[in-house]
Formats: structure tokens, C-alpha cells, sequence
């Protein structure tokens, strides 16, 4: 490992601590090694700001790990999502074919005992004998038919996308990532950016100082994540990044307009 630049020195935006978090978060030492080589990305030198970036990064983790315990959407792997997706095409076909195949009189049918159990259904038809002028000219069950039609070709669609082995990333997983990027800016004083394409070919790999950065403190904090998860979340925090910061520096922000009269002041 190359020795650590002595070119740079900066200091860190510290992250505010609740004041149970110090007690309560979980454990977490980032090894010695794995700080080294992110401050070298970010060009540290001085001592105390690397121990600065040690201290962030285990307290990002620490929050990343409280907040992955309570992330209840577990993603399908994908070999489940095929076999939903195939599930949903098939059965929105059948569906779809089975309401097309339905008469007005059955229709009437459906919907009498529909109003029967929901009183205020915007669908609930007059009372009296099945007679077709008094349901609507665009039948309802047509219209679901179609949206059947449209969400089996949506289903269909997604399968043509090869998609890779594993799960989906993870909510907590976008606001780690998200919250290394604003690291990433912080301590290197540059703006993080991110692309995947190793010259003119997609590699489906970090190729640049701030996705190093991400992907080498995001593997240190849960070893199990995987890079492609990291290169997929990575655009979405850098442009949730970029808004927060516009929000933060629009005049409406800072200087409320305060209203008399209905005048702006």
C-alpha cells in the first residue's frame, strides 16, 4: 500500500450525534488499513482529519446498521422476481380474457352484490330487473380488462430485462450510500461524480474517486454488500444530493417572504 499523501490537510463536517446515539449505536471499528486507503483517495495528510474520517464513517455505519435491522422490505431475489412477474402475466391474461367473455346481464350481477357490501360503491346501479340500458355504455369490466392487458404486457416487458443474481438494493442501502457521497465531498472538498464505463464499454464498476471511495467504505461497514447494488444506488444519491443542495441554497430557504395585504415584502 502506497504511503498516504502529506500534501492535504482538511477538516471534516461533523455529523450531529443524538444523545443516546453514542450508547446506543452498534459497535463498529473500521480497521486501521481500510481508513488509510480511503484518506489516500481523498487526499488526507493530516493525522487528525484522518482520524476525523475514521470517526464518520464508523458513526454513517453504525446508523446503516441501526436502520438495516429495521428495513422490513426484504427485495426479491432475482430468480423470485421472474417467477412473480411470470405469475402475473399468466394470470392477468386469464383474467383479462375471462371479464372480456362477460355479458351485461352478468355484469349486472356482479356489481348488484358489489353494492350489497359497499354501499357507497361509485359503481352501485339502480335497483330492478337486469336491464342493459341502465348500466353505462364504457362498462367497467372492460376497462379493468384493459388495464389487465397493459399490466400482462408490463409483466412481460420486465422479464426481457436480463437482471443480475441477487437481491434489489435495500432503502438503508441508498441512504448509506448517499450519506458516503456527502462524506466523499466533505473531506476531499470536491464534488462527488460517478460513471461505470471503462472507456467507451460498460464494466458495471466504480471508475471514479468518489465511487472508490463509496464502494471501499460501504464493503468495510457489511462486507455482504455487492458493487453492482453500490453502482446502481450511486446516480440516485448523487442527484438527491444535487437537489438537496439547491434546496438548500434558493433564496425562498433563507429570507421567507412574509405577506401584507396580499403584498410581498
Amino acid at each position: 500500500m502506497s504511503s498516504i499523501p502529506k500534501t492535504k490537510t482538511a477538516t471534516i463536517a461533523v455529523l450531529p450525534v443524538r444523545s443516546t446515539e453514542a450508547t446506543l449505536r452498534p459497535r463498529l471499528d473500521i480497521p486501521v488499513e481500510c481508513i488509510a486507503r480511503l484518506a489516500e483517495i481523498v487526499q488526507l495528510g493530516n493525522a487528525d482529519a484522518v482520524a476525523d474520517l475514521k470517526v464518520q464513517i464508523e458513526l454513517i455505519g453504525a446508523r446503516y446498521l441501526r436502520q438495516a435491522a429495521q428495513d422490513t422490505d426484504i427485495p426479491l431475489t432475482a430468480g423470485s422476481r421472474r417467477l412473480v412477474l411470470k405469475s402475473i402475466a399468466k394470470h392477468a391474461a386469464g383474467l383479462r380474457d375471462a371479464l372480456r367473455r362477460v355479458d351485461h346481464i352478468t355484469e349486472w350481477q356482479l356489481y348488484r352484490e358489489q353494492s350489497r357490501s359497499h354501499e357507497d360503491s361509485e359503481y352501485r346501479l339502480p335497483k330492478g330487473g337486469p336491464r342493459a340500458e341502465a348500466l353505462p355504455l364504457a362498462l367497467p369490466l372492460e376497462g379493468l380488462a384493459n388495464r389487465l392487458n397493459y399490466l400482462q404486457l408490463a409483466s412481460e416487458k420486465a422479464l426481457l430485462v436480463r437482471g443480475t443474481p441477487g437481491s434489489a438494493p435495500r432503502i438503508s442501502e441508498g441512504l448509506l450510500v448517499r450519506n458516503l457521497c456527502r462524506l466523499y465531498e466533505t473531506s476531499s472538498g470536491k464534488a462527488a461524480t460517478h460513471h461505470a464505463n471503462e472507456g467507451r464499454t460498460y464494466s458495471g464498476r466504480v471508475q471514479t474517486p468518489a465511487g472508490r471511495f463509496v464502494l471501499l467504505a460501504a464493503q468495510a461497514i457489511n462486507p455482504q454488500l455487492v458493487e453492482r447494488n453500490i453502482v446502481t444506488l450511486l446516480p440516485t444519491a448523487l442527484a438527491e444530493l444535487r437537489l438537496l443542495a439547491c434546496e438548500n441554497d434558493s433564496p425562498t430557504s433563507e429570507a421567507p417572504i412574509s405577506l401584507t395585504n396580499g403584498e410581498a415584502k
